[in-house]
């Protein structure tokens, strides 16, 4: 029996909290956020924290992490179905030279995307499917709204 997955997606701000880390996924020829799945027993937290540093070299204590939101991400056409959480954190202008691809087999590099360029993906179907769920479930037009969804 086909069960739900559970991932969970970062958006890592910089320094000036106008753009946001994307990498595209090799396999899926897409543009998403660092994270990946939860793991048994993991906070969400935790899984940010892990996920972040494995992929990104990128090293923050968990308290780092705000909760934004989750939802259920379904394409049946696809067979897929992931519960999507994601997380915030902001970073410095020191922290962003950290910055390095830890996973060259699964992400081509890390680059920065203002929202501007996030919406130009979205129109040309370039977005992992739990980011461009959440632009079009949510509603989002700007960086300012992903920030202002956080729950407190």
């Amino acid at each position: 029996m086909n069960r739900p997955k559970v991932g969970l997606g970062i958006f890592v701000f910089n320094s000036s909290s106008n753009k946001f880390l994307a990498g595209k996924r090799i396999k899926e020829k897409s543009f998403g956020l660092p994270g990946g799945k939860l793991e048994y027993g993991e906070s969400f937290e935790g899984c940010a924290k892990r996920e972040l540093f494995e992929e990104t070299n990128i090293e923050l204590d968990e308290s780092r992490f705000k909760y934004l939101c989750s939802f259920n991400c379904i394409c049946k056409e696809l067979e897929y179905h992931w519960v999507v959480i994601f997380m915030i954190a902001h970073i410095s202008s020191d922290e962003e030279k950290t910055i390095i691809n830890k996973e060259p087999d699964k992400s081509e590099d890390w680059i920065w995307l203002s929202f501007e360029e996030t919406q130009s993906l979205n129109a040309n179907n370039q977005l992992f499917m739990g980011l461009k769920t959440f632009l079009n479930k949510f509603n989002i037009h700007s960086i300012q709204n992903i920030i202002e969804l956080r729950a407190p």
